[in-house]
C-alpha cells in the first residue's frame, strides 16, 4: 500500500504535476502553487513547508519560460517577484501566469503585459520602471525546458538539503535529545511534535473554534509554548526538578529551542541519568492531563501530576541502574533522599 501512495503521488514528472494540478497550481509549473482548497490540506499544506527552502538552494534556467511563475518563482535573484514588489503582486489579475504568459506580441516584438486591476498612479508608474528594468527582456526560446538545478551537487539528497539548512542559521534539530531508547517512541514523537509547534492545542485550531482558553488554568490562550513551558501547573513541575538538582534554569522562546539547550549530561550519576528523561516525563504527563480534564472529565491535583512524571522515570528506566535498589514507592516519597544517596 505504501508503494502504490508514494507511485501515485511522486512516481513521475506527470503524476506530480497532476497532484500540484488539483491543489490549484499551474500543471506546468516546475513548482507548486499555495493550496486555497480544503482538500489535501493535511498532505499538501506540510509539503508547501519546504518549498521556499527549495527556491532558496536551487539556480533557475529558463529556456521557454513555460515552466515557471513570473510573480512566484526566483528567476530573478533571490527573491521572487511577487516579495519584491507586493503591491503590483496584489494589483495583478495573473498571479499564477508563467513568464512567458506574461509576454504579449506585437509585430513579432515581445513586450511585458502585467495586466493590472487598475490604472497606476504617478508614484506606481515609477516603480514599474524599476520593475521593467530589474527584469530586462530574458532571451525565451522555442524548444527546450526551464529546470532547476540544484546548488549543492549535481544532485538533490536529504542529507544535502539538511546540511543547506544548518547552514543558513536555522538551529541544528535536537534529534539525540529526542529519539532517546528509554523512551516509548509515542512520547517521542509527541515531544517531536511540539519542536515544530505541532501539538493539536486550541490555537492551531483557531479556525474551528470560536473562543481559545487554556483548558488547565483559564488565564490564557491555550499554545504549545503556553501549555508545555510556562503553565502554572508545568512550571511547578520544572522547578521541583530544578529545585533538586540545585539548578537555575531561563527557558528560551519554543520547546525545540529549549530541548536543544537541554543536551544530555554524561555520566555515571541518577541525576545525569535522569536528565534527559525530565522533559518528556514532564510533556507527556502534562499532555495527558490536558486530555484526560477535556474528554474524560478527569481532574488531578499538582501532587498527583507531579507522581505521575515520577512514575514515567521510574518505568522508563527499568532495565538500568538508574533506581538499583529503590523501590517505586522510595522514588514517589522520598525524591530527594533518594537524590541525596547518590
Amino acid at each position: 500500500m505504501v508503494s502504490i501512495v508514494r507511485k501515485f503521488l511522486w512516481g513521475s514528472t506527470n503524476s506530480y504535476k497532476k497532484r500540484s494540478w488539483e491543489f490549484g497550481g499551474n500543471f506546468d509549473a516546475l513548482t507548486p502553487s499555495d493550496s486555497n482548497k480544503p482538500i489535501g490540506k493535511s498532505l499538501w499544506t506540510g509539503i508547501l513547508k519546504s518549498k521556499n527552502t527549495i527556491q532558496q538552494n536551487t539556480i533557475v534556467q529558463v529556456q521557454t519560460g513555460n515552466n515557471l511563475y513570473f510573480w512566484k518563482d526566483m528567476w530573478i535573484g533571490d527573491l521572487n517577484l511577487a516579495d519584491l514588489f507586493p503591491a503590483f503582486f496584489k494589483l495583478s489579475r495573473n498571479k499564477n501566469d508563467s513568464i512567458r504568459d506574461m509576454f504579449s506580441f506585437t509585430d513579432a516584438i515581445p513586450a511585458w503585459n502585467f495586466n493590472f486591476s487598475r490604472t497606476l498612479n504617478d508614484n506606481e508608474v515609477i516603480l514599474v520602471t524599476e520593475l521593467l528594468q530589474l527584469i530586462s527582456n530574458p532571451v525565451l526560446t522555442n524548444s527546450g525546458e526551464d529546470s532547476l538545478t540544484w546548488r549543492h551537487g549535481n544532485t538533490f539528497s536529504i542529507k544535502s538539503c539538511y546540511n543547506a539548512i544548518e547552514e543558513e542559521g536555522f538551529i541544528r534539530f535536537p534529534h539525540m535529545n529526542i529519539w532517546n531508547p528509554r523512551i516509548p517512541q509515542k512520547v517521542s514523537f509527541c515531544t517531536w511534535c511540539l519542536c515544530y509547534n505541532s501539538a493539536p492545542t486550541l490555537d492551531t485550531l483557531r479556525n474551528r473554534i470560536v473562543i481559545n482558553g487554556c483548558i488547565l488554568c483559564w488565564k490564557a490562550a491555550e499554545s504549545n509554548t503556553h501549555l508545555f513551558l510556562h503553565y502554572e501547573e508545568t512550571m511547578k513541575l520544572w522547578h521541583f526538578f530544578f529545585n533538586s538538582f540545585n539548578l537555575v534554569w531561563v527557558f528560551r522562546e519554543d520547546v525545540k529551542a529549549n530541548i536543544w539547550e537541554w543536551s544530555s549530561k554524561k555520566g555515571n550519576s541518577l541525576k545525569q541519568r535522569l536528565w534527559g528523561l525530565i522533559p518528556s516525563a514532564i510533556w507527556w504527563t502534562v499532555w495527558n492531563e490536558r486530555n484526560n480534564r477535556i474528554f474524560m472529565g478527569k481532574f488531578k491535583n499538582s501532587d498527583q501530576i507531579l507522581q505521575e512524571v515520577k512514575i514515567l522515570l521510574y518505568h522508563w528506566s527499568i532495565g538500568t541502574n538508574t533506581f538499583a535498589g529503590f523501590t517505586l514507592n522510595t522514588v514517589l516519597h522520598n525524591w530527594n533522599v533518594l537524590l541525596g544517596s547518590h
